[in-house]
């Protein structure tokens, strides 16, 4: 099913692909299915083909879906068919603007999107920036965008204008790490949005 959300930059999460062989040590989602037990391994991507109807048949409103929040679509694990599959169904349902968000965007270039999906890349620390590269500049307009949660050091120097959006988040959960006003401050780009988490520390 689709699920309402309080993430600043969405309506809607889908999940049909839950669990992530990443291993992000903050990851939220991998805490998550520790407390609820969707699945007994994270770091082995499940598949949940009855997943696809639900853009299908869901009632509840909102224009943005999330898909795979729960781990990220582009993970190792995660096959090309599953992938083909969920795009498969988003481009069925052309009544929701899709988000795509992933550590590993150089997959992008492997599929073809809806037009005017939201496709964005994650970054924590300048060591991230690479992945900045990869956002798609394609005929078909998408709108490009970058997480920049949980922020875990100064962004000196980052170039993030190939994004049409920008947004910043602090790392939540036990052992937080919190974020210093020069990291905070180091990041430019003409269109930020702060995140609730991040908005005490400013």
């Amino acid at each position: 099913m689709m699920n309402y959300t309080n993430i600043e930059f969405t309506d809607l999460t889908w999940n049909p692909i839950v669990g992530c062989q990443i291993g992000c040590s903050y990851c939220w989602a991998e805490r998550f299915n520790r407390w609820h037990r969707f699945i007994p391994d994270f770091k082995r991507p499940t598949f949940y083909e009855n997943r696809l109807q639900d853009p299908y048949t869901n009632t509840k409103k909102g224009q943005f879906v999330f898909v795979v929040d729960m781990g990220d679509i582009f993970s190792p694990g995660v096959e090309d068919k599953w992938i083909n599959r969920i795009l498969n169904v988003c481009f069925d349902n052309p009544k929701y603007t899709y988000q795509f968000l992933t550590k590993n965007p150089k997959r992008f270039q492997d599929f073809k999107f809806p037009c005017g999906s939201w496709l964005g890349v994650s970054v924590t620390r300048k060591e991230d920036a690479w992945r900045l590269s990869y956002l798609p500049s394609l005929p078909c307009k998408y709108t490009t965008f970058v997480l920049v949660e949980p922020l875990l050091g100064s962004m000196e120097g980052v170039d993030f204008s190939k994004s049409d959006l920008l947004f910043v988040g602090a790392q939540t959960g036990p052992g937080s790490v919190a974020p210093k006003n020069e990291w905070i401050d180091s990041i430019q780009h003409h269109a930020i949005t702060n995140k609730e988490n991040i908005k005490k520390f400013l």
